[in-house]
């Protein structure tokens, strides 16, 4: 073994090593098997940290080939094997929303609210991913509220521009839902963007603040 180098780390180089080298053949079902003996083998030893890594992979590979019932059961393996942990939650939450289950996020969303971290970026994901929730199941006043929490300015401010979410404005807007609100927002994206120097992000931003101006 390296010098410095954990058992963990070393059998994560060596299966990324491994499942490249399956996927650069389009193997995705040796990849994925390879994934799931190597998440055994991590779960023998307790540990779960690389276990669930291994199960978002797994995840993320099933998501390429369109298995999104498959990805699901994924991201749960991954957030059984770390319950504490919030990002894994959230990516289940999000993964029951777009397999067509608002209800059964919304349950999964309002069971991890007190586990919410001081962290903006969590924070502003989470409310984005709630206001979706409650939109998609028809609660339109509740999905504002929840947007006017992830856009407040000082949470913005303090949240990286690779983690602002434009998702829940653009329901918003496709709705014809607080424009108002949702051009004050996309402001402070553009703003965020330009000092950020974040191209993709401004375009993006650009495109959906024209589109909601078009409904006010």
């Amino acid at each position: 073994m390296r010098c410095g180098v954990t058992t963990s780390e070393l059998e994560a180089e060596n299966t990324e090593r491994a499942v490249k080298a399956l996927l650069k053949e389009r193997n995705v079902a040796g990849a994925i098997e390879l994934l799931s003996q190597a998440r055994a083998a991590a779960r023998s030893r307790d540990d779960a940290a690389l276990a669930s890594d291994f199960s978002i992979w797994i995840a993320s590979l099933h998501l390429g080939e369109g298995r999104v019932v498959d990805a699901l059961r994924e991201f749960e393996a991954a957030e059984a094997d770390e319950p504490s942990n919030v990002y894994h939650k959230l990516t289940t939450a999000g993964q029951l929303l777009q397999a067509g289950r608002p209800a059964d996020a919304l349950r999964k969303l309002d069971a991890m609210v007190e586990m919410l971290p001081d962290n903006a970026s969590i924070r502003h994901g989470y409310y984005a991913l709630r206001g979706e929730t409650e939109l998609r199941l028809g609660h339109a006043e509740r999905a504002v509220d929840e947007f006017r929490r992830m856009s407040s300015p000082e949470l913005v401010r303090a949240v990286m521009p690779v983690s602002l979410s434009l998702e829940l404005a653009a329901l918003l807007v496709s709705e014809r839902v607080a424009l108002d609100e949702c051009l004050q927002y996309l402001d402070q994206v553009k703003a965020k963007a330009q000092s950020h120097n974040d191209l993709d992000l401004m375009q993006r931003a650009v495109k959906l603040e024209q589109l909601a101006r078009r409904e006010v």
